[in-house]
């Protein structure tokens, strides 16, 4: 009986694909509309990579043999998101009269803000040096708002 020593395995590069062309794990198959439908409400990179069925790396791959990045991606697609919600807001303000989605409008669009007026009728107990002088400066300043108010009425009689 004749033994033929055991030949020693040859290692093969890690993510070679293997030794024949064509083997190793097909290539993905993105649907592209879906993923830029699914753009419109806004998802974060893991969530679309997870729609598509790829690893982060790998969306950012396909991405890049389309000459995109994430970032260009998402900015281009998301728009028609924007208009829907920009339209349902509108929709909620004027069709079902939603008081205060009137107001957040008012003031995204047309300027309008909140403003407080304070009355104060008491008394104020300074007893750091410093309050005392802010508090001298803030009642010199609101003197000189009076006496301009005062002559500005006086100049337009």
């Amino acid at each position: 009986m004749v033994l033929i020593p055991e030949q020693p395995k040859k290692k093969r590069k890690p993510g070679s694909g293997g030794a024949r062309p064509g083997s190793g794990k097909p290539k993905s198959v993105i649907d592209w509309a879906m993923l830029e439908r699914a753009c419109e409400i806004q998802p974060t990179r893991k969530e679309i990579a997870l729609l598509a069925g790829v690893s982060e790396p790998t969306l950012e791959k396909h991405l890049a043999e389309r000459g995109y990045t994430w970032p260009t991606f998402f900015e281009e697609h998301r728009q028609g998101g924007m208009w829907s919600l920009r339209r349902a807001q509108w929709n909620n303000a004027t069709e079902h009269n939603n008081t205060t989605m009137q107001i957040w409008l008012g003031k995204q669009h047309l300027g309008q803000k909140d403003e407080a007026t304070v009355n104060h009728a008491g008394s104020v107990e300074i007893s750091r040096p410093e309050d005392q002088a802010a508090l001298d400066h803030l009642k010199r300043k609101i003197l000189l708002e009076d006496k301009k108010s005062v002559t500005k009425e006086v100049t337009i009689n």
